[in-house]
């Protein structure tokens, strides 16, 4: 589906605001079969044992990631998860998800205590809420995450998305690189 505004671009509010209503239409049953796709998606690329991997904790029906953190924990992944300190944000190793507090805007995070992460590469996943179908466009949430991303260097980058977060008249930010969707 594509939502036309009144040109050929999409604005992030538009797209937030259609997305999150979907979200909230989606059945148990169809957020699950997309919960687990994320998941199988991913699979192939899980890391060995030691990687450092950049994750998010899942809210407002984001794809969710409570599996995915538990995998890779299984597999001795050195897990990251983000805290919020204003408009920055920074990550913190967690070894179990008991280690998550409330933290800004609701969102589970890192308790004090936990290691900050301090790895130069590594495989980062990210929530987004809307993608161009090609790629190389994100809209994600207040801007925290891609400042982060652009400050720091990783290997490779996933997003996770729904069908409908996909757009074609997203325009691409020349900074940003083209991303891999799950």
């Amino acid at each position: 589906m594509v939502i036309h505004s009144s040109g050929s671009q999409i604005s992030k509010q538009e797209v937030r605001a259609y997305v999150l209503q979907k979200r909230g239409t989606l059945l148990p049953e169809e957020k699950q079969r997309w919960d687990e796709a994320l998941l199988e998606r991913l699979h192939p690329f899980f890391p060995s044992a030691g990687t450092a991997v950049y994750a998010y904790t899942s809210v407002r029906g984001e794809a969710s990631t409570e599996y995915l953190i538990d995998e890779l924990l299984k597999r001795g992944c050195r897990v990251a998860l983000p805290r919020v300190f204003g408009r920055e944000m920074r990550f913190f190793y967690v070894t179990d998800r008991c280690q998550l507090v409330t933290g800004a805007y609701g969102i589970p995070e890192p308790a004090d205590g936990c290691q900050e992460a301090d790895a130069p590469k590594a495989l980062v996943i990210t929530p987004g809420v809307g993608f161009s179908k090609d790629g190389t466009a994100s809209v994600m949430g207040r801007g925290i995450m891609t400042a982060f991303l652009r400050q720091n260097r990783i290997i490779w980058r996933w997003d996770s998305a729904m069908d409908s977060s996909c757009f074609r008249h997203l325009k691409p930010k020349s900074t940003i690189k083209k991303w891999h969707i799950l």
